[in-house]
């Protein structure tokens, strides 16, 4: 062949094409990398270069909230810094969000940098225009522009013109319910330049047609620079070239009629137009191009600038309300006030100035600018190499939350007082330096004119997807769609107007913290006791709409979740969810509506407890004058918060309410008085239970009676005192709605759960009760049940049978296995599983075993001191009470003993009570009657104590329980009878006989003893009394110090007592490197006498504590010991490790509060917490020392010379324990009273080593070889065993004991 055929030819193109492209990718990427390697190597910024030749530019122009820097800028400076490289917009580029490097390059221009926007932007904007111009040309015409906006700015001419254009806008909007107002913003902002600049009337066609160009010229600015004919730039291209004929034609008939002199100038004279064209050293093109740059200026950042405002004032309520007040005093202060603003209104317009300033802060109008450094620049260590473009990020300052405080927050307050110069030279919305925006000023008088008149006359709302986007430049989704409503002349009635300041202060909060960094434990107590604490005040008078709660809601949630800049994170559970009780598996956040309603439930509590209250008074004379609070109407114009008011009542307090001694409903023929003893004040027994059905009757006759005739009171059914509170109200109200909602009921138990009793051949369902599955799983179960034994029954029928018939641990196992069947049903269906029903038993019930393991919390018993029983003082008696409850069969029984100062017994009372309501109850009758007893006695002076607490504080503080609420008045108006009476609370121990009279008296023999003839009268009917005589009289308790003065009689007589074991002693400690190492030796003596020679003088404090003890050993064990038992109950009470510092100050706090040197206990504490190794020494008096090593007792001297020699930092564990033995050693033999062996413990983190008896530097070698023989022992010559039974007559009485 002479040559390729073309198809071979073609094959070979299209492989050697991406070949030779990814050939030349390749080199391209190595010369970057070679060139970034030589100018890092000059202190160049970190960052990433992205692809070739487009770089990260796609990346930086993404989409983003104009609130917030975007995800690019937030990743890159968290990864590198401030100051980044990139690559973008086809160069090089130093990226800078540092305020301190933006000023410094917008302060140098022409010195060190110059603008250098892309060059498609200058094919729009022309080769004269101030952004892209430099140099003596950008100085002149900036002049030029700045000259007449300063002369322009409080000319009458163009403040009226304002103020005509915006009324003139508004009142187009008169019947329309929706505006799109940045449509609306940019056709007044470009009518009032056109006609300022060129004195064209908005009415005539030229203004038109200017506005559609200049809409079509700014579209180009957000297009791809592609000239091709039909795309945006392209048009945006020509637009300009007729703009800038539009321009030239008003500049010709201009010329023409300044050349006739003998006319006059026409409306035009005095604009912009004419003060440059009066200026000879401009050329047509550039009086065109600073004409169409104040145009652009005021058509784009000015009317984006009063959308953000807008956008801002309704999501601020507070803000706008003050804005509101300012132009409201302006327009009254003006004697007439349908009078033109003048330049004096606008220097009032202080808040306005504010307004505006935040706006340009948060929106950020402007996000950035494009310069390039004409030099090598070095900045602090930072090298900016010549010809790379520098983009200063004014948007980065000023969301910078080192720099403003909650910066995401539109707050126009921080630019009040001295804080304004402060914020200016911090914020550079339109740039700084030579090129800051010369018609910044003007810009602030046009909006503060136009929000003059848009708050005083009209209310509005955005949508709520609607939020300003950088694309780059600001942006709405839907161009800022409003729906209007004109403003009220008085106070506005939109609710969500009145109480939208509640969310934004919860936004306020919340973008605050949003910013740090918060574990999810902070984030919870951040909202339950700030956020959804802020709206308490409104919602206790005020009834909040339901969508305002959910918004509310929706912000919590946001901030719970966690959220960005760019949108939300997701919500793994709904906030209703969220807001379920802990114990039920949510997090116990609150509803707000809910909680509203449980706040304003609480003032209407408050109507019905205090009617004698002022609002109370006047509620009921406007209201309900003729009723009372709950059965009062809504009546005839009522007010927001009566209301308010009736929604609490009606959604909590009715449903809570009880009512105690009301007539019985549904009946005309009985009353409740018909049912009592009027004398007696008891239930006629007989009567409620002919007419009752026998659980009916049985409820009545346990509610406890009042001996006097009260009236009628009112209880919240949910708290156990009977009073309202707002926690209660709440969970009430939560509770109600559930039910309410409705919960669905047993029979309708889905078809999943109908298969769940059988399972057979893995088929999806199956209804066979009879399955051979589920009787083989059944016979194997504890239960033993059989599914056919009910063949009429549905599944729901069988199942609640069966839950009738088990109780307790069974219920367990039963639901437990039907869990077992439909999960075994699961594997079937899903996975293919074989079905073995004798292992599905097996695992069911081994299944429950592990979760009561699991599940069972450790019972920790307090050791207390044992409580005796104490005589009164000298005149008063003391009567002790207890009650007993049996709740199965719900009888109870009262016990009552009295005794005199001698603790001889005057009265004993056992009452059985057939109607018991609680233990409770039980209590407060056992109070009553001992009231009785010493009123029928005539005893003044009474001592009463009881094991209740709970009772005893209702009766000293007047408090109330409600299910004894009668009682507490009985017992209330009882002692006011005494002269002196003493209400104290003690433990079951010292209340021993009246808790085991009333233990008899529940118990099933006295109630046979009880129903006898015999039955004593003589005090109260029921109850049995006797009297012991003074030889029974237990002895009396305290203290007993016999031994004292036994001990003092022969030592006075020159008797030499035994003395107490006292160790000689050598104990050490030192920190190494991983932990903290103890050593001490194992003598104890007595005197000169060695009492032990291996004891052990290392005691446990904690796990990852211990302590060794120096001085008498029964005072160090003692107080060692103390101290564990508080270490471990600090730890079952927090939940976490000890600290070795917890345990220092126990003990210095012993030693030095009740004792100061008479308990003899020298120690050396050490351990390892979570803040690394400790080491101390506690000495007897309670002062301590912190050291890297220590040594105590009587050999410490020797101790302390090894340790001073020897001690190093950074020891290892071998090299810490043999530092150790020597100094123990060192103690031993060079001390007396040390000795023996060397124990050694050795704690980490996380573990610790005992080393017992780690060496024995003295062994004893010799052993006698004689036989140690002692003299014969006291033989026994008799020997004799009392039963105990036979002197102790013990009485087995049923049931539990009574809890509180």
């Amino acid at each position: 062949m002479d040559g390729f055929s073309p198809a071979l030819s073609l094959s070979l193109l299209l492989v050697l094409l991406p070949t030779l492209a990814y050939m030349l990718l390749v080199r391209l990427l190595r010369r970057r990398d070679e060139k970034l390697a030589d100018l890092a190597a000059k202190s160049l910024p970190p960052g990433s270069m992205g692809w070739p030749l487009f770089g990260e530019t796609l990346h930086f122009l993404k989409p983003h909230f104009s609130g917030s820097s975007g995800i690019f800028l937030q990743q890159h400076c968290s990864r590198y810094g401030k100051v980044f490289k990139s690559h973008l917009f086809g160069s090089p580029t130093i990226v800078s969000c540092d305020l301190e490097l933006n000023m410094f390059v917008l302060q140098n221009e022409e010195k060190l940098f110059q603008a250098s926007y892309p060059k498609p932007i200058h094919g729009i904007l022309g080769k004269y225009s101030l952004l892209t111009v430099s140099g003596d040309l950008h100085r002149k015409l900036r002049n030029i522009g700045v000259s007449f906006i300063a002369s322009s700015k409080s000319s009458p001419h163009f403040l009226h013109w304002i103020e005509k254009l915006s009324i003139s806008m508004m009142d187009s909007w008169s019947g329309r319910n929706e505006v799109s107002f940045f449509k609306e913003a940019k056709a007044f902002t470009l009518r009032l330049t056109v006609k300022h600049l060129l004195s064209v009337n908005p009415e005539e066609a030229l203004a038109s047609r200017i506005l559609e160009d200049f809409q079509t010229y700014m579209r180009g600015f957000v297009s791809l620079p592609i000239n091709l004919p039909g795309t945006a730039y392209a048009k945006a291209v020509k637009a300009r070239a007729r703009l800038s004929s539009s321009v030239k034609e008003i500049m010709e008939g201009r010329r023409k009629r300044r050349s006739r002199e003998f006319e006059e100038l026409g409306e035009g004279e005095g604009d912009f137009l004419d003060a440059i064209l009066s200026k000879q050293s401009l050329n047509d093109d550039e009086i065109v191009s600073i004409v169409l740059d104040i145009i652009l200026g005021g058509y784009e950042t000015t009317s984006t600038l009063m959308a953000l405002i807008v956008y801002f004032l309704h999501h601020s309520p507070i803000a706008l309300a003050k804005l509101k007040e300012e132009h409201q005093a302006i327009k009254e202060n003006k004697k007439d006030e349908s009078a033109s603003l003048e330049w004096e209104d606008y220097k009032k317009m202080k808040y306005s100035y504010n307004v505006i300033c935040e706006a340009m802060r948060c929106g950020n109008v402007v996000k950035f600018v494009h310069r390039k450094a004409i030099q090598d620049v070095k900045f602090k260590e930072l090298l900016i190499p010549s010809g790379w473009k520098v983009l200063p990020i004014f948007t980065a300052s000023h969301m910078d939350p080192d720099l403003h405080n909650n910066p995401a927050q539109f707050d126009p307050s921080r630019w009040t007082g001295d804080h304004s110069k402060e914020m200016s030279r911090k914020v550079t919305p339109f740039g700084g330096g030579a090129r800051l925006c010369p018609g910044a000023e003007l810009a602030k008088v046009v909006i503060s004119f136009f929000l003059h008149h848009l708050v005083l006359r009209y209310r509005w709302k955005t949508k709520s997807d609607e939020c300003p986007l950088a694309y780059p430049y600001v942006e709405f989704q839907r161009h800022l769609m409003i729906e209007i409503e004109p403003a009220a002349a008085g106070v506005s009635y939109s609710k969500e107007e009145t109480f939208g300041y509640v969310k934004e202060k919860i936004d306020k909060r919340a973008r605050g913290w949003r910013e740090k960094t918060l574990s999810i434990a902070g984030k919870e107590i951040l909202v339950k006791a700030v956020l959804q604490s802020i709206p308490n005040y409104v919602m206790s008078c005020f009834e909040l709409p339901k969508h305002l709660c959910n918004a509310i809601h929706s912000s919590l949630a946001r901030f719970w979740w966690g959220d960005n800049d760019n949108g939300k994170k997701i919500h793994w559970l709904s906030w209703d969810k969220l807001c379920v009780p802990k114990s039920e598996g949510g997090m116990g956040f609150r509803n707000m509506t809910y909680f509203n309603r449980a706040l304003l439930a609480k003032q209407g509590w408050r109507l019905l407890r205090r009617p004698d209250a002022l609002v109370a008074r006047l509620l009921k004379a406007k209201y309900f004058s003729d009723t009372d609070f709950l059965h009062a109407t809504c009546g005839s114009d009522p007010s927001f918060v009566w209301r308010s008011l009736l929604v609490g009542r009606d959604t909590v307090l009715k449903k809570g309410m009880r009512s105690f001694s009301t007539p019985m409903e549904g009946t005309e023929t009985w009353r409740v008085c018909d049912l009592m003893d009027e004398e007696a004040m008891e239930w006629v027994e007989h009567v409620v239970i002919e007419l009752f059905t026998e659980e009916e009757a049985a409820m009545i006759l346990r509610i406890p009676l009042s001996v006097r005739r009260v009236h009628d009171r009112l209880a919240w059914h949910f708290d156990k005192h009977g009073m309202y509170r707002v926690k209660s109200g709440y969970h009430g109200a939560r509770t109600t709605d559930i039910v309410l909602l409705g919960v669905r009921p047993l029979q309708t138990i889905p078809d999943e759960l109908e298969g769940n009793i059988g399972v057979k051949c893995g088929r999806l369902r199956c209804h066979q009760r009879d399955c051979s599955v589920a009787c083989i799983f059944w016979k194997h179960n504890p239960l033993h049940l059989k599914s056919q034994s009910f063949p009429g029954a549905t599944i729901a029928e069988w199942i609640g049978v069966v839950m009738d018939r088990l109780s307790g641990q069974q219920l367990a196992v039963f639901f437990v296995s039907l869990w077992a069947l439909w999960t075994e049903r699961n594997n079937i269906l899903w996975k293919g599983h074989s079905c073995d029903p004798f292992n599905m038993s097996i695992w069911a019930l081994q299944f429950l075993e592990d979760y009561k393991k699991v599940h069972n919390k450790l019972k920790v018993k307090m050791k207390r001191a044992k409580a005796r029983w104490s005589c009164p003082p000298s005149r008063r008696l003391k009567l002790n009470v207890d009650g007993a409850f049996l709740e199965d069969r719900r009888v109870g029984g009262i016990g009552v003993v009295a005794r005199d100062e001698h603790g001889v017994c005057l009265v004993a009372l056992s009452r059985h009570m057939p109607y018991a309501q609680s233990a409770m109850h039980m209590e407060a009758e056992a109070s009553r009657a001992s009231l009785l007893i010493a009123i029928y006695r005539g005893w003044n002076e009474i001592e009463i104590e009881s094991d209740c607490e709970t009772l005893l504080q209702a009766l000293a503080k007047d408090g109330d329980v409600v299910e004894v609420s009668a009682i507490l008045v009985d017992c209330r108006h009882y002692l006011m009878a005494f002269d002196y009476v003493l209400l104290r609370h003690v433990n079951r121990e010292a209340n021993g006989v009246a808790n085991r009279l009333a233990h008899l008296a529940r118990s099933s023999v006295f109630d046979e003893l009880n129903r006898s003839p015999k039955k004593s009268s003589k005090l109260l009917p029921g109850s049995v009394e006797s009297k012991m005589s003074k030889s029974e009289v237990p002895p009396k308790g305290g203290f007993s110090f016999d031994l004292c003065k036994r001990n003092a009689m022969l030592s006075k007589n020159g008797v030499q007592l035994p003395p107490f074991t006292k160790t000689g002693t050598t104990i050490v400690g030192l920190i190494f490197q991983d932990g903290v190492i103890l050593g001490a030796d194992t003598r104890a003596t007595s005197g000169s006498i060695v009492c032990d020679k291996n004891c052990e003088k290392i005691h446990y404090m904690a796990p990852n504590i211990y302590c060794c003890g120096a001085g008498t050993a029964a005072d160090t064990e003692a107080v060692t010991d103390m101290v564990s038992s508080q270490l471990q109950l600090h730890r079952y009470h927090t939940g976490r490790e000890s600290r070795v510092v917890t345990a220092l100050t126990y003990l210095k706090r012993h030693l030095f509060r009740y004792y100061q040197g008479h308990v003899s206990a020298a120690l050396v504490l050490g351990g390892v917490d979570f803040t690394g190794p400790h080491l101390h020494t506690i000495y007897p008096h309670g002062s301590t020392d912190t050291l890297p090593y220590a040594t105590m007792g009587s050999g410490s001297l020797a101790a302390m010379a090894i340790f001073e020699s020897k001690y190093k930092e950074g020891l290892t564990r071998d090299e810490g324990v043999q530092l150790v033995t020597e100094a123990i050693c060192s103690g031993i033999f060079n001390d007396l009273g040390s000795g023996s062996n060397v124990d050694i413990c050795v704690i980490t983190k996380g573990n610790k080593e005992f080393l017992r008896n780690h060496l024995k530097p003295t062994p004893r070698t010799y052993v006698s070889p004689k036989e140690y023989a002692f003299t014969k022992k006291t033989e026994v010559l008799s020997t004799k065993i009392t039963p105990l039974k036979e002197k102790v007559q013990i009485i087995e009485v049923g049931g539990e004991a009574m809890e509180e």
